[in-house]
């Protein structure tokens, strides 16, 4: 048989006996073995067929097997034999001897027969041997043969083995460990037991696996003075146990149940430009540093670093321009647009949208309103006109003035008369008929005198 050793590939003997990896055939007159490291077909007398009919002879020769008929007359289950190798005198089956169910016996026309079925043809279950790994199956020859059967395992009824057939081989084997097993949530450990737990996720905190007995969940506690270590005050213990653990010493504070020394002033100011802050045992430490004004400490938002929000006073009324605000900085107040024909500081306010009069609008006017650059409505000065003048009266806007309504001629043909405006006027057409003389009979009337 070849086996590799030392990575080289060398031959070792097998010792004397069956040969390994040959199935034996039965009732075939031969055995393979194994003799002096060879396989040899070894002639065997005793593997001599069997067909289970008394009447015929069986023998192994050379190797070889013969079967012959057994003379006529001889003895048989159901009467004696015939010259042709078959037992007569039988009635029905159970007189030609026993049967199996790869076996059975036949009764026609008072010759016994048999019947049996083809190879492989498996045998009842109440035939069968459970958990072996094996079917028991016909061998076509009335005989009975195993066959692997690898579902056929053997059950133990423990929960921590497995129940497997490998190749025709039963066995059970262990399961893995932590599989679970039993019905009070039980698990199997490494040696195919059935315990509480094998691993601390098993155990419900704070109890963890083994801690006092092996594969048992359980907390063991730790000593006060252990668990009081840096500790002070009422402390909770690793099992949930309560422990009173006193004050702190060497000017240590208690901080959450636990001591604690305060560091150095300049480690806890270390990088703090002002105020004060929380050291590492929570207590307030004022730091060295302060802001130029208008700078405060957090005063831009930042705790501990000097600077400045604007508060937004600087435009406060305001909405244009820019401002300084109360940080020194300059500002642009919003909406910093004006409207025309306003502009910014334009009515004389800094930073407010305005507009000033120009007083163009009123040259050379002298009364009444008009529309200045501002858009707004004024009078011009001095707006009163002498009598009998009026505003615009002489046809020219925004001017003292007069026009002549002609009531002064209304009825006259002649001569001078002073009008609605003081003026004086010649009534038309202002020449009189022949004979006639303007005012001799009336004022700015012609006429002859007789």
């Amino acid at each position: 048989m070849g086996t590799c050793f030392n990575g080289r590939c060398v031959i070792v003997k097998q010792p004397d006996g069956p040969a390994p990896g040959v199935k034996e055939e039965p009732h075939d007159c031969i055995h393979v073995r194994c003799e002096q490291g060879k396989r040899v077909v070894v002639q065997d007398e005793s593997e001599k067929p069997d067909d289970s009919n008394e009447c015929t002879i069986e023998s192994c020769t050379a190797g070889a097997s013969a079967t012959k008929n057994a003379p006529a007359g001889t003895p048989c289950a159901a009467g004696e034999c015939n010259d042709s190798g078959q037992c007569t005198g039988c009635s029905v089956p159970d007189d030609c001897g026993s049967m199996t169910f790869c076996r059975a016996r036949t009764c026609v026309d008072s010759i016994c027969g048999l019947d049996e079925p083809s190879k492989g043809t498996p045998l009842p279950d109440e035939e069968q041997k459970a958990g072996d790994c094996k079917r028991s199956v016909c061998d076509g020859n009335g005989g009975v043969d195993l066959e692997d059967d690898d579902d056929d395992v053997p059950v133990d009824d423990d929960p921590c083995t497995k129940d497997v057939c490998e190749k025709g081989a039963p066995g059970n084997p262990l399961e893995d460990a932590g599989t679970p097993c039993g019905e009070d949530a039980g698990v199997c450990s490494k040696e195919g037991k059935c315990v509480e737990c094998v691993t601390d996720d098993q155990c419900t905190a704070p109890d963890t696996c083994g801690a006092v007995v092996p594969n048992q969940c359980a907390c063991k506690k730790e000593s006060k003075a252990f668990t009081c270590n840096g500790h002070c005050a009422t402390v909770t213990g690793n099992c949930g146990q309560t422990e009173e653990c006193g004050d702190c010493k060497n000017g240590a504070t208690c901080v959450d149940s636990s001591c604690c020394y305060s560091q150095p002033k300049s480690f806890a100011c270390s990088g703090v430009a002002c105020g004060s802050v929380l050291d590492n045992c929570g207590k307030s430490v004022l730091c060295e540093g302060s802001c130029t004004a208008p700078e405060t400490c957090g005063g831009g938002g930042t705790p501990n670093v000097c600077g400045c929000t604007d508060d937004g006073s600087a435009c406060q009324g305001k909405n244009c321009g820019s401002a300084t605000n109360n940080c020194g900085a300059a500002v642009t107040c919003a909406p910093n647009s004006c409207a025309a024909p306003e502009t910014c500081a334009g009515g004389g306010v800094a930073n407010v949208c305005g507009c000033t009069d120009d007083g163009a609008a009123c040259q050379g006017k002298e009364c009444g309103p008009v529309t200045n650059n501002c858009g707004r409505t004024v009078s011009c000065a001095p707006d009163q006109c002498a009598a009998p003048t009026t505003c615009g009266g002489g046809g020219v806007a925004n001017r003292c003035g007069c026009t002549d309504d002609g009531s002064a001629c209304q009825g006259k043909q002649c001569g001078s008369v002073t009008n609605n405006c003081g003026q004086t006027v010649t009534c038309p057409p202002d020449s009189c008929p022949a004979g006639t003389i303007c005012g001799v009979v009336a004022p700015n009337v012609c006429g002859n005198g007789g």
